[in-house]
């Protein structure tokens, strides 16, 4: 590869490969494309770097996520990558039922914590306790009156002599000396 003035030579050997021109200096982030050959058909897309739509979506859960993202901007929050940090928990927020999601950002916010995987500690945390203050199920007898309660309640007893019997054989064959017949 050679480089002149507005213009780059590609070489193999002592044959030209393809040359193309450059665009002017002041030129930035534009796809530079040889003469000779077509235009790809379609644009990579567009990547969001910015976290803008993550945190509108995030603020209309209410004003304790407005609150705590008004902490995580401020210096007293002290995130280095925000934009990912909105983005990881926007991702939470979906990944866990918005009452959990809710005391979780609470309690985040109370003790100031700035760290994402903190805050899916809290969740978990928050979510072992959810699971103790289930309410109790209460069971009924009218089970009991159901057509196919009383069908298997008329079923035969199992005969578990047999097995005690094939027990007691087995038993009976052990010859003490650790090995077991298969």
């Amino acid at each position: 590869m050679i480089e002149y003035p507005g213009r780059i030579k590609i070489f193999r050997g002592r044959q030209i490969l393809i040359e193309y021109l450059l665009k002017p200096e002041d030129v930035k982030y534009q796809q530079v494309w040889p003469e000779n050959l077509t235009k790809a058909p379609n644009k990579p897309r567009k990547i969001r770097l910015t976290s803008e739509e993550d945190e509108l979506k995030l603020r209309a859960y209410g004003d304790f996520i407005g609150n705590f993202l008004d902490f995580i901007q401020s210096k007293e929050g002290a995130i280095r990558y925000r934009n990912q940090f909105v983005k990881n928990l926007y991702s939470l927020s979906l990944r866990i039922a918005p009452g959990v999601f809710q005391k979780t950002i609470e309690r985040a916010h109370a003790f100031k914590i700035n760290s994402i995987e903190a805050i899916e500690r809290i969740a978990i945390q928050l979510m072992r306790v959810d699971v103790q203050d289930w309410p109790e199920i209460s069971s009924t007898k009218d089970f009991e009156n159901r057509l196919a309660y009383q069908d298997g309640r008329l079923t035969a007893e199992p005969d578990l002599f047999s097995w005690a019997k094939f027990a007691s054989k087995n038993e009976g064959s052990d010859d003490g000396s650790g090995s077991e017949n298969r």
